[in-house]
C-alpha cells in the first residue's frame, strides 16, 4: 500500500470479460448425456509473462530473518493480480483459434467449457466423450497444458486414462467465488446431480436474530438454483426486524417454530423443500421460476431450476395483486419448459 492508499495491483488493467457467465456454462454442461470434467494443472504458472512486465510482478522477500531482503521479479501469471483470470483464459481461446483446424471438437470445448481453471463440457454418447476428451488432451498439451481430475456420470469414458489423471472424489464444487473452498455449487458424478452444501450454525436450540442472519447467510447458492428456499428463509428474517427485537434478544416462540422446522429440512440428509415454502414465497414474494421436467432412463421425472427468481420483496408491507400463473410448454429434444410467474 502506497501512501496514496492505491496499491499497484489497483491500477493493473483487469481486461474485459471473455468467458460465459458461470450460470450459463452449467446450463450448456447439464444438457449432455455424457459428462466431462476436468482440471488444468497449475494452469496460471503455465504461462509465462512477457519480459517487459515482470517489473510489475516484482517482489521483496528472504527465507529467514537473518538474510537480507532480495527482490524477486514472478515470471508467470500470479494469482491475486488483477489482470490473472483475463491473461490465462485470453491464452486458452488463443491455443484454441491456433489449432482449430486440427482439433475442431476440441477447440471449440476449450473456448467455450472452461471456468477458471475447470473443463465443464460433454458430450451425446459414449464414442463422442471420448474423442472430445482425447482432442482436448491433445490441444491443450501444443500449449504446454495438462489437464487431471477427469470425471464423469459414465465410467465408459475415462477408460483408457491412467489412474494418476482420474479424480476418485465423489464431489466436484463449481464455485463462482475462488476465494470460498468450502461452499458452492457441487455435482455428484455418480448420481449425476447437483447439490448445495449447507454449513450448520451451532445454536443449542437457543435462536437469536443474529444465529437466524448466520444460517442465511450460510446457504451459499451463487446460481440462485434454490433461490424458493432462500427467499422463504430471508421473507422470515423480515419478522425479528419487524419486531423491533436486539440481535441477542431471544426470538419469539412463534418465530423460533417457523424457523426451526424450515431448519430442519434444509439441515437432513437428502431434504426435499417442502410444498408449502414454495406456495408461501408466491404469496409473499414476485418472481419468475422456470423448470426443466426430464424423463431419465427409468421413467422417472425430473426437475431442474433453469432461470432463478431475482429476490423477494422487501421489508415494507404492500398489496399486490392475486398471483397468477403462466404455463408455456416448449418441447426440445424430448424436454419440456414449464415457465411459472407469481
Amino acid at each position: 500500500m502506497t501512501s496514496t492508499n492505491h496499491s499497484l495491483n489497483d491500477a493493473l488493467l483487469t481486461g474485459p470479460v471473455i468467458q460465459d457467465e458461470l450460470f450459463d456454462l452449467i446450463l450448456r454442461f447439464r444438457k449432455y448425456a455424457v459428462a466431462l470434467v476436468a482440471d488444468v494443472e497449475k494452469m496460471y504458472r503455465q504461462i509465462r509473462i512477457h519480459p517487459e512486465d515482470t517489473s510489475l510482478q516484482r517482489i521483496l522477500w528472504r527465507f529467514n530473518p537473518s538474510e537480507p531482503v532480495k527482490i524477486y521479479e514472478l515470471q508467470t501469471v500470479t494469482y491475486g493480480l488483477a489482470p490473472s483470470s483475463f491473461l490465462a483464459t485470453r491464452v486458452l481461446k488463443q491455443i484454441a483459434m491456433d489449432f482449430e483446424g486440427i482439433y475442431e471438437t476440441g477447440a471449440q470445448a476449450v473456448s467455450e467449457d472452461i471456468y477458471m481453471d475447470d473443463f465443464i463440457s460433454g458430450a451425446d454418447s459414449i464414442e463422442k466423450a471420448i474423442k472430445l476428451r482425447d482432442e482436448v488432451q491433445s490441444l491443450m498439451s501444443e500449449g504446454g497444458f495438462q489437464l487431471r481430475k477427469w470425471s464423469s456420470n459414465r465410467r465408459e469414458a475415462l477408460k483408457d486414462l491412467p489412474s494418476e489423471v482420474l479424480d476418485e472424489a465423489t464431489m466436484l464444487h463449481f464455485e463462482s467465488d475462488q476465494r470460498v473452498k468450502t461452499l458452492g455449487v457441487a455435482w455428484k458424478p455418480v448420481p449425476d446431480e447437483f447439490c448445495i452444501d449447507v454449513q450448520l450454525v451451532d445454536h443449542d436450540g437457543h435462536w437469536t436474530k443474529r444465529k437466524i442472519f448466520s444460517a442465511i447467510a450460510k446457504l451459499y447458492d451463487p446460481l440462485g438454483l434454490v433461490s424458493p428456499v432462500v427467499s422463504w428463509a430471508k421473507i422470515r428474517l423480515q419478522n425479528p426486524w419487524l419486531a423491533s427485537i436486539g440481535w441477542d434478544d431471544p426470538v419469539p416462540q412463534e418465530i423460533v417454530s417457523q424457523w426451526s422446522d424450515f431448519y430442519t429440512h434444509i439441515c437432513c440428509k437428502n431434504s426435499r423443500c417442502p410444498v408449502s415454502y414454495f406456495y408461501q414465497i408466491c404469496q409473499r414474494s414476485s418472481f419468475t421460476f422456470s423448470a426443466m421436467h426430464q424423463k431419465s432412463d427409468t421413467i422417472r421425472i425430473e426437475t431442474s431450476m433453469l432461470d432463478p427468481p431475482a429476490s423477494q420483496g422487501g421489508v415494507n408491507r404492500v398489496e399486490i395483486p392475486r398471483s397468477t400463473t403462466e404455463t408455456t410448454f416448449v418441447t426440445t429434444d424430448g424436454a419440456v419448459c414449464c415457465t411459472v410467474e407469481g
